[in-house]
């Protein structure tokens, strides 16, 4: 169980446990090695319904550009040049 601690002076050597419940804690909170490894601290681990709203967004970007270069295109003026 996460713990709120404090060292109750300068010289102090081991902490002083303020209170059981970390939340209202304003100085450090100890954690067991369990609670640390289930921590979610790697950003690239998704659900699945993670992975597939990303890819979607990801794939709505790229439509929305490749729809926008399409209509730009069909817009400009045909000076003869043939370059893209």
């Amino acid at each position: 169980m996460a713990q709120c601690v404090a060292f109750a002076s300068q010289g102090a050597s081991a902490p002083d446990v303020l209170v059981a419940a970390p939340e209202p804690c304003s100085t450090f909170v100890l954690v067991t090695p369990a609670e640390y490894s289930a921590m979610a601290l790697n950003p690239f681990i998704l659900t699945p319904e993670d992975g597939l709203i990303l890819s979607a967004a990801i794939v709505g970007v790229w439509s929305a550009a490749f729809a926008w270069r399409a209509a730009i295109r069909a817009l400009g003026t045909n000076d003869g040049d043939t370059s893209t």
